[in-house]
């Protein structure tokens, strides 16, 4: 369960992200659901969860128990559901497709214009990327912040002193979760109160578009995509659309790079990426130089060939997290892996008994997250000291030494 506040042009909006397990009881997440919503009375709030129920209004051809009593919960808390129930499908893996994600807002947005739909970008998991759109009618968009280098510190510790001490004495009493959340939000509140009557305030513009993205790029972009095409192996099976790689490039050459092509690459998800297509080329023509080097010198060359089987399933959550520390990774995404892989659990129920044990390897269930996160453990073999003789390449989940 994670939960964050944004603050866009107009209003402040609650985004909660929730899941729930096949194996688990529903209601306990709901019931983490119902105490957020609890604590934000009249808050904007959308929820994107997986909560693994079937009903009609959200794809499901029919009804199971679990869709009834996540339908009887957003009934009773005034939610609507932003999902369209003719959309595609929200999850595929291998034959199996489902409609598990489910996006819900309350009452108050609904004036708002929203816009919901699932996108046919490969998303790099087996949950396909959905797309939540609020209409903004403002241009310009600023953020408030204080002048704290033009003095008045004092005064803002003074009108600070006169309440923070009985707030350390919350805190220090505060018996659960809930009364320590209240305490923070009453500290930050003081605080913003106390800034409030110190500083002068400045409005800061947001910045909506990167300022890095140039026009130089964008044309560097539609040489690699063009690149890419023309070197997609024409030869390869297409995917479920029967659209193969032939047909791509004399659609690429006739219309050139007028037509958008990458719809018809994403419909077809038992076929690599043509970006993976070309660094598995690349990374095969280095493995051959690297040979072909060593035989023209009249050298014994020897192949070493690993396969890490379930490589995403084996990370040590204790190594990802160690080398994510020892990273550039900015600090709110580092705060949020220790907490998403901390107190994971995997629970096995069967007619008879229920055993849960604690979950210390694998990459997070469905994120997109677990090739960044190998790439990141691999770098660790890729940048020991190997002797000058010694060639190592990885390429997925795959080693590749030449000796």
């Amino acid at each position: 369960m994670v939960a964050l506040k944004i603050q866009t042009s107009s209003f402040p909006i609650a985004i909660i992200s929730a899941y729930s397990s096949p194996e688990q009881n529903v209601h306990t997440t709901l019931q983490e659901i119902q105490e957020i919503i609890s604590s934000l009375p009249e808050e904007k709030i959308i929820i994107g969860a997986e909560l693994n129920g079937h009903n009609t209004l959200w794809g499901y051809r029919s009804n199971d128990n679990r869709g009834k009593d996540i339908l009887d919960f957003i009934l009773a808390n005034n939610l609507n559901i932003i999902n369209k129930p003719d959309a595609l499908q929200t999850f595929q893996r291998n034959n199996c497709v489902g409609w598990r994600d489910l996006t819900l807002c309350s009452q108050s947005l609904i004036d708002s214009s929203i816009n919901w739909e699932v996108l046919e970008e490969i998303s790099l998991s087996d949950h396909i990327s959905k797309e939540t759109t609020i209409a903004s009618t403002v241009a310009n968009q600023f953020y408030k912040r204080y002048k704290t280098r033009h003095g008045n510190h004092l005064r803002f510790l003074n009108i600070l002193g006169k309440e923070i001490y009985h707030l350390e004495r919350k805190i220090k009493a505060a018996r659960n979760s809930g009364e320590l959340n209240n305490a923070t939000i009453e500290l930050q509140t003081l605080i913003i109160d106390a800034c409030n009557k110190s500083f002068k305030i400045k409005k800061q513009l947001l910045i909506t578009k990167p300022n890095w993205w140039t026009e130089q790029l964008e044309i560097h972009k539609k040489k690699e995509k063009s690149a890419v095409i023309e070197h997609l192996p024409s030869g390869k099976a297409p995917g479920v659309d029967g659209i193969d790689n032939l047909l791509i490039k004399i659609i690429h050459k006739r219309f050139n790079n007028k037509a958008d092509l990458s719809s018809g690459v994403h419909q077809q998800p038992e076929r690599p990426t043509a970006w993976l297509q070309r660094r598995q080329v690349t990374a095969i023509n280095e493995l051959l130089r690297k040979i072909k080097t060593a035989r023209r010198d009249s050298k014994h060359v020897l192949v070493l060939s690993i396969d890490i089987k379930g490589a995403f399933d084996k990370l040590q959550h204790r190594a990802m997290l160690k080398i994510l520390d020892a990273s550039a990774c900015p600090n709110n995404i580092n705060r949020l892996f220790h907490s998403l892989l901390q107190n994971r659990k995997v629970t096995l129920m069967t007619s008879q008994v229920r055993v849960t044990k604690d979950q210390k390897q694998g990459c997070p269930q469905g994120a997109c997250s677990g090739p960044a996160l190998w790439n990141l453990v691999a770098n660790e073999i890729l940048n020991q000291v190997w002797p000058d003789n010694v060639h190592i390449q990885e390429f997925a989940h795959n080693f590749a030494l030449v000796i």
